[in-house]
């Protein structure tokens, strides 16, 4: 169930940061959140936001998802498998 991945990915804590420098929630990384229309500077850090990170993972899963149809694969459980190889 992907209501589990966002205990996997931070406990669900928007406070939670990796030594690799990914942060909040779901983990992203900041080029990754940037292109994904977060703001990521030294007064705001959106990745912290649950709402737009919660959105913005929605979207990175379901370009992983089209990039898997593209090979003849409709497997969501393995674009979900592929969440952290980055975009």
């Amino acid at each position: 169930d992907a209501k589990y991945w966002a205990i996997a990915e931070s406990r669900l804590s928007s406070l939670a940061y990796s030594r690799a420098g990914a942060s909040g929630i779901w983990q992203f990384m900041k080029s990754t959140a940037e292109g994904y229309g977060m703001k990521v500077n030294s007064y705001v850090d959106e990745r912290r936001n649950v709402y737009k990170a919660t959105e913005a993972a929605a979207k990175f899963l379901k370009s992983n998802y089209q990039f898997l149809q593209r090979y003849g694969v409709n497997d969501w459980l393995l674009a979900l498998s592929a969440y952290n190889a980055g975009p």
